[in-house]
């Protein structure tokens, strides 16, 4: 909700400048404080004559347009799957889980536990996130975000709740297993990379389990590299 905050305190602060919002989720729950919260970004969103939002799928895409009538709705995929362009090559191990903590877990610590172990049968675990718990000056941001990558790049399978441990595992071509979370967001943007044989989406722990093997033996290498450079046009021109 903070960051919610922030984006309706610019809105209103600027009310004369062009706003974009790069690609985004939208979710709010059903109770009352959310359905009153989710009417006060509307009204002001609304009120601004130049904001052009972007959803990164498609449920967002629909609820956007539906709710933010009077402003500029886009469909385009998450900005990080524009990185593209890794070329560099690690020898491959063992198995990264990329696992949240936070309220939209979905999955039980009884279920992790369980696909945990069982990855343990096939090779070594590397069990971390896409979240670093310290505050992460700017000048050091590529340096840490690359460590991560190279973290990914090593793998040999990545089995993820998160988004972006989906985006990453795409852009260094780590075959990936991803899980799903409490809100659509996940499965909206594996949409955009369902067609990647060697990303694949599990409903459920058992489905999981009985994919992992097969995925860690995956060959990226056979497949073609997907760019979204073209899905990224509107963007561009919006911004220009």
């Amino acid at each position: 909700m903070g960051q919610e905050l922030r984006v309706r305190k610019i809105i209103e602060t600027f009310p004369n400048n062009k706003i974009i919002i790069l690609p985004q989720t939208i979710f709010y729950g059903e109770d009352e404080e959310s359905k009153k919260q989710f009417e006060l970004s509307k009204k002001i969103y609304g009120k601004h004559k130049d904001l052009h939002i972007f959803a990164r799928e498609e449920i967002s895409y629909n609820i956007m347009k539906k709710a933010y009538k009077k402003n500029n709705i886009y469909l385009v995929p998450d900005i990080v799957l524009y990185n593209n362009d890794r070329k560099e090559s690690y020898e491959r191990k063992g198995i990264t889980f990329l696992i949240r903590s936070d309220k939209e877990k979905s999955i039980s610590n009884k279920e992790m536990k369980r696909i945990i172990d069982q990855a343990k049968k096939i090779s070594d675990v590397n069990i971390t996130d896409t979240i670093i718990q310290q505050k992460v000056m700017s000048k050091e941001r590529k340096k840490v975000l690359e460590k991560k990558l190279k973290e990914l790049s090593k793998s040999k399978l990545v089995i993820t709740d998160r988004l972006h441990g989906m985006v990453f595992a795409k852009i260094t071509r780590t075959p990936c297993i991803v899980l799903s979370n409490c809100n659509h967001k996940v499965k909206g943007v594996y949409n955009w990379v369902k067609d990647l044989p060697y990303i694949y989406y599990s409903e459920n722990i058992d489905d999981a389990i009985e994919h992992m093997k097969e995925f860690y033996k995956t060959k990226t290498s056979m497949y073609k590299e997907k760019s979204f450079k073209e899905e990224f046009e509107k963007l561009v021109e919006v911004i220009k």
